[in-house]
């Protein structure tokens, strides 16, 4: 907050010497004319002399406050990112206790069961569990990154605590795909968060339902984030990739999205969204293969 407030003021200040150097400006215009007119040459030399010096003057301190506000909004930038991935590890603190908190009951359960000298059923019930844990991993199992596969692993048990149908069709394990598992994570993370966020402001009337697709052809990988509801409306579809733009209210930094396609065009990589009632809401990512 300190820091939010000095890049504040340092705002005012350049605003105040841009004024005044526009001032400065006009009364040398003004008063050039007037010393011309009278025939005060000495005067006018000496006066349009101190308005060159003082407009330098500023001008250096007008340089160098730019300098400081970019360097600012640097740091805020990466405050910001460093605030979504707290939320990020946050939400997986959130998971593991709820895994926890289940693997807890299940050992209940079954010590209840052995307890009342039915083994079988301990049995039967162990490996109900070990089923279902199995088919949680393999959804994500098949792919080749362990840091996106913990990723999607996270946000399918972050999607069933916030009762939220989180459908994966993973048809590609996206092995050549070269990009740092951080940047691919980021990616991924911000699409899918933004997903839950739309869908967690539908009426209770409505299914919560997102899709995540990775799929290939021989030339790319395509990967796409779809949920049926909310729509965004063409006045917001040019504006949601701008840094600062949030849909979310004073809740949302207006980062996710720059990130997203901020990340995705430097690794060669083209992101777009399409939006319509009647068809839904779909992020596509499109990447280059691997020459490889």
């Amino acid at each position: 907050m300190e820091k939010r407030h000095e890049f504040g003021t340092r705002i005012w200040v350049l605003f105040g010497i841009i004024c005044l150097q526009a001032l400065i400006i006009l009364l040398n215009g003004y008063l050039s004319y007037q010393v011309l007119n009278q025939q005060k040459q000495f005067c006018g030399t000496t006066l349009l002399t101190i308005f060159i010096i003082s407009a330098l003057l500023y001008g250096v301190v007008a340089a160098y406050l730019i300098r400081e506000i970019n360097r600012f909004s640097k740091i805020e930038m990466e405050l910001s990112v460093n605030q979504v991935l707290l939320d990020k590890s946050q939400d997986l603190v959130s998971v593991l206790r709820n895994h926890r908190h289940d693997f807890r009951n299940h050992l209940q359960v079954i010590l209840g069961l052995i307890q009342l000298g039915r083994e079988s059923g301990a049995v039967d019930y162990i490996k109900e569990v070990t089923l279902q844990l199995g088919e949680q991993a393999e959804m994500t199992h098949k792919i080749k990154s362990l840091e996106t596969s913990a990723l999607l692993f996270t946000k399918k048990a972050l999607a069933e605590a916030r009762k939220i149908d989180l459908h994966l069709k993973l048809e590609t394990d996206l092995a050549n795909l070269v990009i740092p598992a951080t940047d691919l994570v980021r990616i991924l993370g911000n699409l899918i968060d933004n997903a839950f966020d739309a869908v967690l402001d539908l009426d209770d009337d409505y299914i919560r339902e997102v899709w995540v697709r990775f799929q290939e052809t021989p030339e790319q990988y395509i990967i796409t984030v779809f949920n049926r509801l909310p729509i965004i409306f063409p006045e917001m579809q040019q504006k949601i990739f701008l840094k600062g733009f949030t849909t979310k209210g004073a809740g949302g930094s207006g980062l996710g999205l720059a990130i997203v396609k901020e990340l995705t065009e430097k690794h060669g990589g083209q992101i777009s969204l399409e939006s319509e009632i009647g068809t839904g809401t779909t992020f596509t990512l499109t990447f280059p293969k691997s020459e490889e």
